[in-house]
């Protein structure tokens, strides 16, 4: 394909209209100047965690410390209201295998249907259990309420009201107010219209539909009905830093603590985004849980022990991350992270967050995943300098094993017929799931039983049961059967194999741009960060710090959308490749067939392929 200039300069204009947006994107940028171990950056989010720890001595960083990452948002010109990207370092002499090095005392983690939190705010538990005995049982909507009630209803008396400081903020305007948001929920069209070709953009645009009739749903079912325990604003607390504006830190207006009233729907999407992208469950306490320290924790990438997310562990009520990332200690009575490894002194330590995708983790939480590496502990945004004009490397950190694309399969026949057959077989209207690049996954067989299943409504093939089946048949009879079920259950696979690579072709077919396009666009995109950046000392006190924060913003969105382009054409076009190595057999290639880890497993046998 060749490449048009205009087309280019088209393309890039849409990142470069988005000069009015104020939340930013955290993609991975060139690492900061290495801060003594122990040292917690300066700043909006660092002097709220110091406040923090400094008056809750009881929680524990053994061996360990919070740091920048080097990864963050930036103002060009403002240090200080600048937020670096927070994670978890091992300090001075490293970090052993095993041990607890985050350590939260279990009255300072907010689990909302868990008894401590009952007993600190009784109200809201009334309020919560009726709500479950007249809508059913949400853990994350308990959480969210939770969350909105300690930051905007009850911030004075919270035990989180500092620590709540140094997360994202709610605020859509001042970055002195607050850092920025990460996922698509709250980019603005021009950001999304970056998304493209990709069935994340429907889902994007569905979550900002969702979230706010989750709002309207809390306006009207929560917030009217119990007003005393969610009031507008709440009154104003004690003059604690003596500045005479009822609370800590900076001035504000009916309360400091809770900028915006608690029915707006920035206070939804706040809460919403930090249940949907920080929240942990921790084995053996009930619903979801927001752990102080440990949501700092970044993703080490993928585990390399199976990837699909978006439709098989969603219905099984999988969460970020792994069970054994937070675990509660009843001795102690604390909630814990043990070291899953040996951490060298000033290393970050990661954790896995389960198997998400990468459209997974840029939904919920804003950051695409990639492949961990034995040398890199964390995978959130690692792997590149980000912002930097050289060495653009697009979809080099893609796991073509491990991640896969988020796909919305629509039989082509769109006959009632056929839709009834699909739902017999288990499947929706579009259907639902994820597929990787080198296959053997379960969103792979699902894929391929999906083609199966159209290719037999559509052509009214029926495939036999797996051999033997047949009871009384003679041995002859019995092989007759025996080689017309294969020849039927080839004849199928074949024909659902070109569906299938129909369906992959026309899905390349529908991004804005190709591979060689996108790394242009990255390129420029990292050229012109790189040069802000660089500039960044001379727009001190021009009063241009705020223009030039919402032009990188536009910046730094469209080339995390891009990098996350690249990763899914990265991962269709080998899915593709490896279909038509194994001759368009969709079975074969849901098994893996034609890679490297596939093709050493071994050939699979009939009773096998019935599982099609």
């Amino acid at each position: 394909m060749v490449r048009s200039p205009a087309r280019l300069a088209r393309l890039a204009s849409l990142a470069l209209a988005c000069v009015g947006c104020s939340l930013a994107l955290p993609l991975a940028r060139a690492a900061s100047p290495a801060l003594p171990a122990g040292a917690t950056p300066p700043g909006v989010a660092g002097d709220a965690l110091r406040d923090w720890l400094a008056a809750n001595p009881d929680v524990e960083l053994e061996g360990a410390f919070v740091g920048a990452t080097g990864r963050g948002d930036h103002v060009p010109g403002d240090a200080e209201a600048s937020r670096p990207d927070l994670g978890v370092f091992a300090a001075q002499g490293g970090l052993d295998e095993g041990e607890a090095y985050v350590a939260i005392p279990w009255r300072l983690v907010l689990a909302p249907l868990d008894a401590p939190y009952a007993q600190l705010r009784p109200a809201l538990a009334k309020v919560l259990a009726q709500l479950r005995a007249e809508y059913g049982a949400d853990d994350t909507s308990a959480l969210v309420l939770a969350l909105l009630h300690e930051r905007f209803a009850s911030p004075n008396d919270s035990p989180w009201r500092r620590y709540f400081d140094a997360l994202p903020a709610p605020s859509p305007g001042d970055a002195r107010l607050g850092g920025f948001f990460h996922s698509p929920l709250h980019w603005d069209p021009h950001a999304l219209r970056e998304l493209a070709g990709s069935d994340v953009l429907d889902d994007a645009i569905a979550e900002h539909a969702r979230v706010r009739a989750v709002h309207k749903g809390f306006v009207k079912r929560v917030f009217e009905t119990y007003p005393e325990v969610f009031p507008e604003f709440p009154p104003p607390g004690e003059d604690e830093d003596g500045d005479g504006d009822g609370g800590g830190g900076g001035g504000g207006d009916e309360n400091e603590n809770a900028p915006f009233s608690v029915r707006a729907f920035e206070a939804t999407r706040w809460a919403w985004s930090v249940a949907h992208g920080r929240a942990s469950r921790v084995p053996g306490k009930p619903g979801l849980a927001f752990v102080p320290v440990a949501d700092l924790i970044n993703d080490r990438g993928f585990p390399g022990d199976g990837a699909g997310s978006l439709v098989d562990d969603k219905k099984e009520g999988g969460s970020r991350p792994d069970d054994d990332f937070v675990v509660y200690d009843p001795h102690l009575d604390r909630a814990a992270v043990y070291a899953k490894r040996r951490y060298e002194a000033g290393e970050e330590v990661a954790e896995s967050y389960g198997d998400w995708s990468s459209a997974d983790a840029l939904l919920s939480a804003g950051y695409v995943r990639v492949r961990a590496r034995e040398d890199d502990g964390a995978g959130r945004g690692r792997g590149k300098d980000e912002g930097e004009g050289e060495g653009v490397d697009l979809g080099g950190g893609v796991d073509l094993a491990n991640d896969c694309v988020s796909m919305r399969l629509v039989p082509r026949n769109g006959s009632r017929e056929t839709a009834e057959a699909l739902e017999r077989a288990g499947f929706g209207v579009p259907a639902r799931t994820c597929a990787s690049g080198e296959g053997g996954r379960r969103g792979d067989r699902e894929v391929a039983r999906w083609a199966v299943a159209c290719v037999a409504a559509e052509t009214g093939a029926l495939l036999p049961d797996s051999a033997g089946a047949e009871g009384g048949a003679t041995a002859r009879e019995k092989d007759g059967k025996d080689a017309s079920a294969a020849a039927t259950r080839t004849r199928v696979f074949v024909d659902a194999g070109r569906l299938l690579g129909e369906v992959l072709a026309a899905r390349l077919r529908g991004y804005p741009t190709d591979a060689e396009e996108d790394a242009d666009l990255a390129r420029q995109y990292g050229e012109e960060l790189a040069a802000m950046d660089g500039a960044a000392s001379l727009e001190a006190g021009t009063g241009l710090a705020e223009e030039a924060t919402a032009r990188r913003v536009g910046l730094l969105r469209a080339k995390m959308a891009t990098e996350f382009r690249a990763g899914e054409k990265a991962i269709l076009k080998r899915a593709l490749e490896r279909l038509e190595s194994v001759a368009w057999d969709v079975d074969a290639w849901a098994r893996g067939a034609g890679s490297e880890e596939g093709d050493a497993g071994g050939e699979k046998t009939n009773a096998d392929r019935d599982e099609l």
